[in-house]
């Protein structure tokens, strides 16, 4: 209940900064290289989604779908109803 109450808390002070700021300002302050906000401001996930880590760039080249349909395909044919 908490973290929901949070996240929304967030979202109406995001829509009330984006209210009150200028945008241009909002986009440099959210903008690829801008400095890194503290991670309970609620420029955060803007900020993040325009500055992604090493890490996440390394996790979206990984390629899951071939692996994940084998594993999904072995689930589909290898599920039988229990006959009495």
């Amino acid at each position: 209940m908490k973290k929901c109450l949070t996240t929304t808390v967030n979202c109406v002070i995001l829509y009330l900064m984006k209210m009150k700021m200028n945008i241009d300002r909002f986009e440099e302050l959210t903008k690829a290289g801008a400095p890194r906000p503290n991670t309970m401001s609620p420029l955060w996930n803007d900020w993040a989604a325009n500055n992604p880590t090493p890490a996440a760039l390394a996790l979206a080249k990984i390629d899951i779908v071939e692996p994940m349909m084998g594993t999904m395909r072995a689930v589909a044919t290898g599920a039988r109803p229990i006959e009495n």
